[in-house]
């Protein structure tokens, strides 16, 4: 009724939501549907930056997205924190969303928040091993890396989410792609004692023994943060048990 007199459809409040804004936060398909036929501004954003699709996504209203992007909302839009709705969804592991926007084809490899992070790295960090495998069926780059050189698999030996680099070595990820100080996949498992991920990397046949930039090797790495599990899995995968640090110090040491 207020439409067909002629309110003001974009009037924000004084936060700078719009009304198409706060029906898409709080997951009114219906209002925000009447509110696109009415012509609303559809990527206006709040004092956030915040556009209706991104408040939207963020709290997983995948009816919503579906119907702002059927109404051509710019998917790829940042927000205040330079992240794209994927990069979100893949943080939060909103599946739906993630699938509706690959549908969409949002821009898959965007770096977001500054900092080189791609939404295959952000579901990476937090474990989201089917939202990575949506990602990765994308065709997203597997082995993009962080503004610090970290890759996705690295991200995910980080934290041990052994499924996750299961399904990256499974994709053909860079087994041995070094962080900016040569850290790879292997030596972030042992530093961290994350034994079964350890153990896959070795069956995926990475290098062993690849040293660290001051020569730490996955054996030394171990061996020097105590995991005593970790480091018999290594030396059951021959590593060499005698190869030094830069400084001489080997894993008896």
């Amino acid at each position: 009724m207020l439409c067909r007199a002629r309110a003001d459809i974009d009037k924000p409040f004084n936060d700078g939501a719009t009304p198409l804004l706060m029906a898409s936060q709080e997951g009114h398909a219906g209002v925000a549907q009447f509110l696109c036929e009415a012509r609303a501004d559809i990527d206006k954003p709040d004092s956030n930056a915040g556009t209706p699709w991104h408040l939207a996504f963020q709290e997983g209203h995948a009816e919503v997205a579906q119907l702002l992007c059927g109404a051509r909302a710019d998917i790829d839009k940042p927000d205040k924190n330079c992240a794209t709705a994927l990069a979100w969804a893949s943080r939060y592991g909103y599946e739906k969303v993630a699938q509706l926007l690959c549908r969409a084809r949002a821009d898959i490899d965007k770096p977001c928040f500054n900092d080189g992070t791609t939404p295959l790295l952000m579901a990476s960090q937090h474990g989201h091993a089917e939202l990575a495998q949506l990602l990765c069926g994308a065709r997203a780059d597997i082995d993009k890396q962080f503004n610090d050189g970290t890759t996705p698999l690295l991200m995910a030996s980080q934290h041990g989410h052994a499924e996750l680099a299961q399904l990256l070595c499974g994709a053909r990820a860079d087994i041995d792609k070094q962080f900016n100080d040569g850290t790879t996949p292997l030596l972030m498992a042992s530093q961290h004692g994350h034994a079964e991920l350890a153990q896959l990397l070795c069956g995926a046949r990475a290098d062993i023994d690849k040293q660290f930039n001051d020569g730490t090797t996955p054996l030394l790495m171990a061996s020097q943060h105590g995991h005593a599990e970790l480091a018999q899995l290594l030396c059951g995968a021959r590593a060499d048990i005698d190869k030094p640090f830069n400084d001489g110090a080997t894993p008896l040491v």
